[in-house]
């Protein structure tokens, strides 16, 4: 309530959707609060501004190197189990950080929702078949 506004550093658009209230404030407020919320965003900034990309592309491209080294030493065997080692170690920077990012979120919402399981706003862990049939 005390801090200006412009000291959060929020955007005319992020304030709007804020004001709107179409979305659970609640359950922002436990997201930015949760102990794990730091991590998500850092690894989204990393993700967002390319921050680990060239570590990721200087990486594969050792590893493609090898294997280029591998297939003209060796000859180019399909099934070779070094060379498919060496193929499946490149990491795709979407995958592997949007399952990053995803696993961060999930381990968030995975502790808020036990937190709220005593809420009464919770859903009834009963079924609605149970209910009907009772």
């Amino acid at each position: 309530m005390n801090t200006a506004l412009h000291e959060l550093h929020l955007s005319d658009a992020s304030i709007d959707v804020l004001k709107t209230g179409k979305f659970n404030r609640r359950l922002l407020s436990e997201l930015i609060c949760h102990k794990d919320f730091q991590r998500f965003m850092l690894d989204a900034e990393i993700y967002v501004d390319l921050i680990a990309d060239m570590r990721v592309n200087d990486m594969n491209a050792v590893l493609e190197a090898v294997r280029q080294i591998a297939l003209m030493k060796n000859g180019s065997e399909e099934n070779d189990l070094h060379l498919r080692t060496l193929e499946v170690a490149q990491i795709r920077e979407d995958e592997y950080f949007g399952s990053l990012i995803a696993d961060d979120l999930k381990g968030i919402l995975r502790d808020i929702r036990s937190e709220h399981r005593p809420d009464t706003m919770t859903a009834d862990e009963v079924s609605f078949a149970e209910n009907i049939q009772n």
